[in-house]
């Protein structure tokens, strides 16, 4: 029986791997990408690129989307596993945290105007 998660482009690329080769160079890489001005528009063409994981998780009502942007965003370009882009995160300081959730946060909402779901303010969907 095939599971849902196997059409997930996330799932294919690797994103849930358990093993990851050099993986301490991987961190590293990831907290630059996490960092950086480019981050925005990875996560943009993740959302055209990954349509399929990118409905499941931008529509499931528990809000992991903010997370799985940031591990997608890792996985798509440097290869990573999501257990090394959440060591990553840890090594981000507060602000850049904060940075990487408001590009997450412009990117669900581009992909929400692209679908026509506008939200009423106060997190509510319309």
């Amino acid at each position: 029986m095939k599971m849902p998660y196997e059409d997930w482009e996330c799932f294919k690329a690797g994103m849930y791997r358990t093993e990851c080769e050099n993986w301490q160079d991987v961190q590293g890489q990831c907290v630059e990408l996490l960092s950086s001005d480019e981050l925005i528009e990875t996560m943009l063409h993740i959302t055209v690129a990954w349509p399929v994981s990118t409905k499941h998780y931008f529509t499931k009502s528990a809000g992991t989307w903010v997370p799985w942007l940031g591990h997608a965003s890792c996985c798509f370009e440097l290869g990573a596993p999501n257990w090394v882009t959440k060591k990553a995160w840890h090594d981000l300081s507060r602000d850049q945290q904060a940075q990487a959730n408001m590009a997450a946060a412009s990117a669900h909402e581009n992909y929400m105007d692209r679908l026509g779901v506008k939200n009423d303010g106060q997190g509510v969907l319309i």
